[in-house]
C-alpha cells in the first residue's frame, strides 16, 4: 500500500509509512544540489549503500533519477536500523537495486555487491 508525497522533485507514491522519511531526504538532496554540492549527495548515498552491502560507483549513481537516489538513502538506512534488532517497519525491496552478495562464508567472504562496474 502506497501513500503520496510531495517533495522538491515533484509528487511521489511512496509506501506506506515512509512518507516523512523519503520528503526529508528529497529536502536534503535539493538543497546540497541547489548550493552546488552534487558530490556531497553522491557519496552520502555511497557511503550508506555501503554499510548495507553496496558498492555503487560514482558514475551509477549519477545516472540514476532523484527518485532513485532518495529509494536508496531511505531502503539503505531502513536495512541497516533493522539489521541491529531495532523494531523497524520493513521496507519494501526496491526491484532495480540488486540483491547484495553476502558471500560464500556470511563473514571472511563478504564482498559489497558493485553497481556500474568496478567501485
Amino acid at each position: 500500500m502506497n501513500t503520496t508525497v510531495r517533495t522538491p522533485f515533484g509528487e511521489w507514491a511512496v509506501p506506506r509509512g515512509f512518507g516523512r522519511e523519503y520528503k526529508r531526504v528529497a529536502r536534503d538532496h535539493a538543497h546540497a544540489l541547489a548550493a552546488g554540492h552534487p558530490g556531497e549527495v553522491i557519496r552520502s548515498i555511497q557511503d550508506i549503500l555501503g554499510l548495507v552491502g553496496y558498492a555503487p560507483t560514482v558514475d551509477a549513481i549519477a545516472e540514476w533519477d532523484p527518485r532513485q537516489r532518495v529509494e536508496a538513502v531511505v531502503y539503505a538506512a531502513n536495512v541497516h536500523a533493522r539489521a541491529s534488532d531495532n523494531v523497524v517497519q520493513r521496507h519494501p525491496p526496491l526491484p532495480w537495486l540488486p540483491a547484495p552478495w553476502i558471500g560464500a562464508g556470511h563473514g571472511a567472504d563478504l564482498v559489497p555487491t558493485p553497481i556500474g562496474g568496478a567501485a
